[in-house]
């Protein structure tokens, strides 16, 4: 897909900026959320050019998106979607260090030491737990994905009987 700098007039400019589960792991594109609200808005703005761009990139960390965030605004679009966080631990990150000050305080004061710990504490899970939560989170996955697939499948018809 060829991207003009200058948004077009008429033109609904949305960009999909995100990691793997943005850019549509494990389904294929024409499975993800961007195209199927790319279906959605040609339906309610059927006189307007849509354009849903998904830039997202699998094994993205925030401070990557940030990066292409920066590009995409110079970009003119109507809206940004911004799904990240489940790629934050896979890599060293590179964000930009606070300055001095920021640094000791978030290092000595106690008050921030004390919530650290009891955040640590409270999230911590074994591995009986991990392996729960994750099949409940696959299994609602695919349960989604499915419904998604039957109601893609009956718009399909639809459009074709009504045309």
């Amino acid at each position: 897909m060829h991207i003009l700098v200058k948004k077009p007039a008429n033109t609904i400019r949305i960009f999909c900026l995100g990691s793997s589960a943005c850019a549509s792991w494990p389904h294929t594109a024409a499975e993800t959320f961007s195209a199927y609200l790319q279906q959605a808005l040609e339906t309610a703005y059927p006189g307007k050019k849509i354009e849903v761009v998904n830039a997202a990139a699998h094994g993205f960390a925030a401070y990557r998106t940030r990066r292409v965030l920066d590009e995409v605004l110079q970009m003119e679009p109507d809206a940004v979607i911004v799904w990240e966080g489940n790629n934050e631990f896979l890599e060293d990150r590179n964000y930009d260090r606070p300055n001095a000050w920021v640094f000791f305080l978030t290092r000595h004061l106690r008050t921030v030491q004390w919530l650290q710990s009891f955040f640590a504490s409270r999230t911590k899970m074994s591995g009986g737990d991990l392996k729960d939560a994750a099949h409940f989170f696959w299994a609602k996955t695919r349960q989604q994905s499915l419904r998604l697939r039957e109601t893609r499948c009956s718009l399909s018809r639809f459009r074709s009987t009504s045309a």
